[in-house]
């Protein structure tokens, strides 16, 4: 297969470094400068992977096995994972490291499912375009209140995205608050 079956989103923003906080996907049109270090301005394509255990990386999952062959590929494959991965440790888990973007097949045991779904930003469909892990995800909207949780059905928000990291919909005015609204990171 290849990179290409690796479950992504497609989205256009900015991804933002706060400083000693952590990182945010910024969507939409801001009033002012953000609040933060511009790492990468346009358009982006997100992963999504699993921090492996006893080492500082990620495996971007494209396919498992489990226990009975059954075979779970892109969106099924981390659906499966972080649903009964805990029933499966001997199963065979294929993708990519998200330091050097080398293939990789691993034993899902491998993975730390505590520290459940990450995601990372890049600049292109090649895995040596990374612009950083994502700590949460903010759209920019004039009529939302201040911080508001978007809705279920809000169509802007990728359903990977929702699961993986904290998702507001923001006024703009009220984006200075950010520093404060971002989750402590985990190192990785």
């Amino acid at each position: 297969m290849g990179i290409e079956s690796l479950p992504c989103d497609e989205l256009a923003g900015y991804v933002v470094q706060v400083d000693g906080t952590g990182t945010a996907l910024i969507c939409g049109a801001p009033y002012g400068p953000l609040p933060g270090e511009v790492l990468h301005h346009g358009p982006m394509v997100l992963r999504y992977g699993i921090p492996l255990l006893l080492k500082k990386d990620t495996l971007l999952v494209e396919w498992v096995f489990d226990d009975f062959r059954r075979e779970h590929r892109g969106d099924a494959a981390l659906d499966f994972i972080l649903r009964r991965g805990d029933l499966f440790p001997r199963a065979d888990v294929g993708g990519f490291h998200v330091t050097t973007g080398k293939p990789a097949e691993i034993f899902l045991k491998q993975l730390d499912l505590a520290l459940g779904l990450w995601v990372y930003a890049y600049r292109s469909d090649d895995l040596a375009g990374l612009v950083s892990r994502i700590g949460a995800a903010v759209w920019l909207d004039a009529r939302a209140a201040g911080w508001e949780e978007p809705p279920l059905d809000d169509g802007r928000i990728p359903a990977l995205l929702r699961r993986a990291v904290p998702c507001w919909v923001v006024h703009p005015g009220a984006l200075c608050e950010l520093p404060q609204r971002l989750p402590a990171e985990e190192p990785g």
